[in-house]
């Protein structure tokens, strides 16, 4: 009986990374506005019925992927936030090469980042979905190490004394979003956009983490 409910369990967890997975593809794809559950359910080769039994709403299906791809995001930075350096300003400069290097990695998520931000501009979510959104992006353990990180940095006198710890970290993170979806829309155009153009925002992102917290 523990096998067969272990079996259950392993099955449950891949359809629903499947379908996940499946309908940010198509989100992306054709936009939030022009995507249904029946394009979803054909794109995750199941039936619409079996595509109910985990989500009642498009919008908990949206929502369930922004958590998804935020939980992994946040995930990435406490480790790259665990990081030995000398000094304040080489753990700033390793994870900045390290979201750099995320961002490529991780191109579909910012897209479907941008898209979530725009569609939801003027739809409000529920008292639930923004306690669940409040949850992860304000991770305890992610802002206590980063708020130790410029706390440090600011008595070495290595980052700017006027720092507010507590709001310097929503910055950070929008602005990495915003690098990010900004990176994924140039690689959406092929070739259009070429590497010196790529590495000149790379560059900006650089220079506006910099130009935040330098002293």
């Amino acid at each position: 009986m523990q096998e067969i409910k272990k079996l259950y369990e392993i099955q449950h967890e891949e359809t629903l990374a499947n379908i996940l997975d499946s309908a940010q593809r198509v989100l992306i794809d054709n936009g939030f506005y022009k995507t249904t559950m029946a394009t979803i359910a054909k794109e995750a080769h199941i039936s619409r019925q079996r595509l109910y039994l985990y989500f009642n709403s498009l919008d908990s299906i949206i929502f369930n992927i922004q958590i998804r791809n935020l939980r992994v995001f946040v995930d990435f930075v406490k480790k790259e936030l665990d990081h030995e350096a000398s000094n304040s300003t080489d753990k700033l400069d390793h994870l900045i090469n390290s979201i750099l290097r995320y961002s490529d990695r991780h191109r579909p998520e910012f897209l479907f980042t941008n898209e979530f931000d725009s569609f939801y501009r003027n739809k409000a979510l529920t008292k639930k979905m923004k306690e669940e959104y409040k949850s992860v992006y304000c991770d305890s353990l992610m802002l206590a190490k980063a708020i130790l990180i410029i706390e440090d940095g600011k008595r070495n006198k290595e980052f700017r004394q006027d720092i507010d710890s507590q709001r310097a970290i929503p910055f950070w993170l929008n602005l990495t979003q915003v690098f990010g979806e900004r990176l994924a829309i140039f690689a959406t155009n092929g070739e259009k956009h070429c590497k010196e153009e790529l590495g000149c925002l790379k560059e900006q992102f650089r220079e506006a983490v910099y130009r935040y917290f330098k002293a």
